[in-house]
């Protein structure tokens, strides 16, 4: 095949290096295209775990440009242009989603953003290569100006609409993770009684702000709005402590602060009962079940008025709080007795009281509610309970060959059911645990006795709240890899993550 230089063709370039080489170049050019195509129908049908964008929507053009340049390189058609416009892409690509998130590649995960950028323009300087049709073009003669015309403006075009909505989303300063736009992470810091507030796409602090004595537990409300945070004068006191020895509790401290969710600023402090721990809210927002510690009570309040609408006889004191999906029922763990009692919802009186193990100390359901699973922070271990029968079914021990006994503590299940992810207090790991196989799926060093767990809402990233080092840990849970330490107040304890706020899940390269 002979190769006729077109000196009209800025991009094209004579073959250098024939034979084995060539064929290489073909390879590479049809493995990178085919590749770079299957992000197209992710982003439009949401295929692979991600979730459809709109057509007319920065995502929806980039789509676009993978629909129309991954074809064209793949048979070596306007290859240069087309290599072109996929590398802008890709820039903008990494400029918009990653370089927000650190200033290395390795740290911002940009890449494979990077590695296509490359690629596409090694491609764009050396064109199509004699096995393309752009080759075959010139050596037939017939050159197709008007198709070669068309597909290049259609190429300008959404190249020009890509770079546009980039510029206008800077101009918005909303250049970010579109994993994680929207999206923000409150922790409480038991020590030094204040809230910490964290930008999940940034992953930095956007403020601390002072709350009360020794806040704990923390929910987030359905509409997003406000927070309920439970805080307590009790002192602080280890299992095993004297009580004798402690100074008195400081009652007027106790209650829930309902935290407007845009300020941090306290609207309220709810009397919910004595030394309030945990707490977890209905799904239409009416109603807080609190537990109290100190008097072995859980508190149904009524969230309008900020009255307790009734007060529940529970186990030694009570914990961990969560309500089944279906709203019917309540779980509390009741540490000092071993422990979880069952609490109906419509007539706030208990069912049922199951024994599960020692010292139980939080609670999570399946989406389903048909499972629940009880963190035993003296059984290093936790406990799948059948959450539709009210019965014991097993106990999972969560100890590894050559560490340290886990004391389970937080707990939290990604939103479809995949993976239950509880974090081991002394060990300072997070253990994973796959509810499909009934199995543990191993563990992660994340940090010095991790309390809190909090998943964002696609389930891909864990955040644990790590005591005595005063950090939240990021965890990539796709790589098991803890890529970031975000420092916070002191103590931090309970960590709760929002729901996403108009933005989809986007997997990009």
């Amino acid at each position: 095949m002979s190769i006729v230089h077109d000196e009209r063709r800025p991009f094209e370039r004579p073959p250098a290096l024939p034979g084995w080489t060539e064929s290489a170049y073909l390879c590479l050019r049809l493995g990178v295209a085919i590749l770079f195509v299957f992000h197209a129908p992710q982003k439009i049908f949401g295929w692979w775990g991600s979730e459809p964008f709109p057509l007319l929507s920065l995502r929806g053009v980039a789509s676009g440009i993978e629909l129309v340049t991954g074809p064209l390189i793949a048979v070596g058609y306007l290859t240069s242009w087309a290599a072109l416009a996929a590398a802008a892409e890709m820039a903008v690509a990494y400029f918009l989603v990653h370089a927000p998130r650190g200033a290395w590649p390795i740290e911002n995960h940009g890449e494979l953003a990077l590695l296509y950028f490359l690629v596409f323009v090694y491609i764009t300087v050396r064109g199509g290569g004699p096995y393309s049709l752009d080759a075959r073009q010139r050596e037939s003669g017939a050159p197709h100006a008007r198709m070669r015309a068309a597909l290049a403006a259609a190429l300008a075009v959404c190249v020009v609409a890509y770079v546009y909505g980039f510029s206008v989303e800077r101009a918005r300063g909303a250049v970010v993770d579109a994993t994680a736009r929207g999206v923000r992470l409150f922790v409480t810091n038991e020590m030094s009684g204040d809230l910490t507030e964290i930008d999940a796409a940034t992953e930095t602090v956007v403020r601390t702000v002072p709350l009360g004595k020794r806040p704990r537990g923390i929910k987030i409300s359905p509409d997003q709005k406000s927070l309920y945070v439970a805080m307590t004068g009790s002192p602080n006191a280890g299992p095993g402590v004297d009580p004798a020895t402690l100074p008195p509790p400081d009652r007027s401290a106790d209650g829930i602060g309902e935290v407007d969710a845009a300020t941090l600023r306290v609207k309220r402090i709810i009397p919910a009962g004595a030394d309030p721990e945990q707490l977890d809210i209905s799904a239409d927002g009416t109603r807080l079940y609190v537990a109290c510690e100190d008097t072995a009570t859980v508190s149904a309040v009524d969230v309008p008025s900020g009255r307790v609408a009734a007060v529940i006889k529970v186990g030694n004191e009570p914990e961990g709080v969560a309500i089944r999906p279906d709203g019917k029922v309540v779980y509390v763990a009741n540490e000092a007795d071993g422990t979880v009692s069952v609490i109906d919802t419509n007539t706030n009186t208990p069912v049922t009281r199951i024994a599960v193990g020692h010292r139980p100390r939080s609670i999570a359901f399946l989406p389903d509610g048909t499972r629940a699973y009880v963190t035993l922070e003296n059984d290093a271990a936790f406990t799948i309970v059948d959450a539709i029968r009210h019965r014991f079914v097993q106990l999972v021990p969560l100890n590894e060959p050559g560490l340290p006994n886990p004391r389970p503590m937080g707990i939290a299940v990604t939103p479809d059911g995949s993976s239950v992810f509880v974090t081991t207090g002394s060990q300072g790991r997070l253990s994973f645990f796959n509810p499909v196989t009934n199995q543990p799926a191993g563990s992660l060093a994340v940090g010095p006795r991790p309390w809190g767990v909090a998943l964002m809402p696609d389930g891909r990233t864990a955040f644990t709240a790590n005591g005595p080092s005063n950090d939240v840990s990021v965890i990539d849970v796709g790589t098991r890899e803890v890529r970031k330490h975000i420092p916070v107040g002191t103590r931090p304890w309970g960590i709760a993550a929002t729901s996403y706020t108009n933005v989809r899940v986007m997997e990009t390269p």
